[in-house]
């Protein structure tokens, strides 16, 4: 697929052209960024499906290409304690259907409205660890609330809970003696490697839903600092430490991780529990202490959306969710698939023109990133549910992928002879993106030992999907085949650890170590 230039940008300037940073803690000023010109059309494409509808699950993707689906709610509004696993490790970037569901070990408690991250193994032969936080435990009949005789109330209730997963061992545990996070119903949650650490943020501590429902009255967010779930050196949990920065009062957002900038991003979510925000925050982890700044409004405010940061398409992709009248039938929602540009030396919202979801009205639904030695390398969105009704709710199952290409310009005739370059009315033509040109044996040496051979046979013949894809040597100054050729070898980002398809994946240099 052709994407837009990928030239890295920086986080480290006190002020933006797209918003005005700010000092951690300080009241946070920020300015709307309108849609740009985008150089991918996206559509969604059906890949399977879980083997339970739920809406409101915790999710994770492990470094294998599973997708996990943990706990929910389903159609009638029972809590789940279902752990199920979206196996797409023999799926590849053209063959989607392939994916299947496995049910897992049960969890040990109901859970729905909670948050989970993965960390990886110390030991490269095993998976590691999943980590939910948080949700309730208690049912929410939407039927008996929106009937003739609905409940003086229904407090529901967040968790201060941790569980963990091991994925190798098939078990579950409560982590104990770590510290309370406070009770947090919908938060999120976001593994850095630079910290060795797990960020929750947001939530709130508990909501009447009767009074939510039934008389419209707004569950606020409480005031709940973010957290680190710390680890020891052999990936033991440690204890919890509060993060100073960052928001503090949301819950509904989304926490991704992106590796390409040594970033977590916490986009949307409601303080007011009126209206869904438009606020993005980015945590720089590439610079110490690491800084929290102000990226780019979102294009819509949204909650209960779903999102994950794409490596190939240096986007942090955006789907579905809630703008207004939260968990009442006269809801707002969004079907529309934003992506965070990242590629560029300006960040940008666009519209991935992603059409094809099922259901289009995507909320409470579960996105990760998934790649594999397949050459898969695509988010994949699962379970959620279509707008909100007064009885049984319709949550999917439908697993898919988010396939993405070259955004088509029609172009006028050109004379027999010449090459047409793609144009749209009132902007000037541009030059197509370069097609690399890679060395023989284009990856470096020794990289056979720190990266499995089918993920590196499905890099280099998948080569745009890779950072740092038709780039010159110094992308600041024009491409010279001599003085400045393009990157054409196969390298990780940090060749003094093993490779991970999400922490450490592959990259374009010029040159080997």
């Amino acid at each position: 697929m052709t994407l837009t230039k990928l030239t890295r940008w920086s986080l480290c300037a006190t002020v933006m052209a797209v918003g005005v940073g700010v000092a951690v803690g300080a009241a946070q000023t920020r300015t709307a960024s309108a849609d740009t010109t985008q150089g991918v059309s996206c559509s969604w494409k059906a890949s399977g499906s879980a083997g339970t509808a739920v809406y409101h699950a915790a999710g994770a993707v492990d470094k294998n290409g599973k997708a996990y689906i943990l706990g929910g709610l389903n159609q009638d509004g029972k809590v789940q304690q279902t752990a199920q696993a979206m196996d797409m490790s023999a799926t590849n970037a053209t063959t989607l259907a392939g994916s299947k569901s496995d049910a897992l070990r049960n969890m040990p408690q109901k859970t729905w409205g909670a948050a989970a991250a993965y960390r990886p193994s110390n030991d490269p032969a095993k998976v590691g660890m999943i980590y939910v936080f948080g949700g309730a435990k208690d049912d929410i009949d939407y039927d008996a609330l929106l009937g003739g005789s609905p409940p003086a109330s229904l407090v529901i209730d967040g968790e201060d809970r941790i569980l963990e997963y091991d994925i190798d061992a098939d078990s579950w545990r409560t982590v104990s003696g770590m510290g309370s996070m406070g009770n947090r119903l919908f938060p999120a949650a976001s593994y850095s490697p630079e910290k060795n650490a797990i960020l929750v943020t947001g939530g709130m501590k508990k909501c009447d839903f009767k009074v939510a429902v039934t008389d419209k009255k707004n569950c606020q967010a409480d005031q709940l600092g973010g957290i680190w779930l710390t680890f020891d050196a052999a990936g033991v949990p440690t204890g919890v430490a509060p993060e100073s920065g960052g928001p503090n009062k949301v819950y509904g957002h989304t926490s991704v991780y992106d590796a390409d900038h040594k970033m977590i991003i916490v986009a949307g979510g409601t303080s007011s529990g009126s209206t869904a925000d438009r606020s993005v925050d980015g945590l720089d982890l590439s610079v110490t202490p690491a800084v929290w700044k102000s990226l780019p409004n979102m294009s819509k405010g949204l909650a209960f959306h779903s999102a994950a940061y794409s490596a190939a398409l240096k986007h942090m992709v955006v789907h579905g969710g809630v703008g207004a009248s939260f968990f009442r039938t006269d809801e707002s929602f969004s079907s529309t698939t934003y992506g965070l540009d990242l590629s560029g030396a300006t960040p940008a919202w666009v519209d991935l023109k992603a059409g094809n979801a099922n259901p289009a009205t995507r909320i409470g639904a579960v996105m990760g990133y998934v790649t594999n030695a397949g050459g898969l390398m695509t988010a994949v969105m699962t379970t959620g549910r279509s707008r909100l009704t007064s009885a049984s709710q319709s949550p999917s199952k439908s697993n898919e992928a988010l396939v993405c290409g070259p955004d088509v310009v029609p172009t006028a005739t050109t004379p027999s002879g010449t090459t047409a370059v793609p144009t749209t009315p009132g902007t000037t033509p541009t030059t197509p993106p370069p097609t690399v040109t890679l060395a023989p044996g284009a990856q470096c040496p020794g990289l056979e030992a720190k990266a499995p051979a089918a993920a590196i046979a499905a890099a280099l013949a998948n080569g745009a999907g890779v950072g740092g894809y038709g780039l010159a040597c110094n992308p600041n100054v024009p491409m010279n085949p001599v003085s400045n050729p393009q990157r054409n070898r196969l390298s990780l980002r940090n060749v003094n650890v093993p490779y991970h398809p999400v922490y450490n994946g592959f990259v374009w240099k010029c040159g080997c170590p």
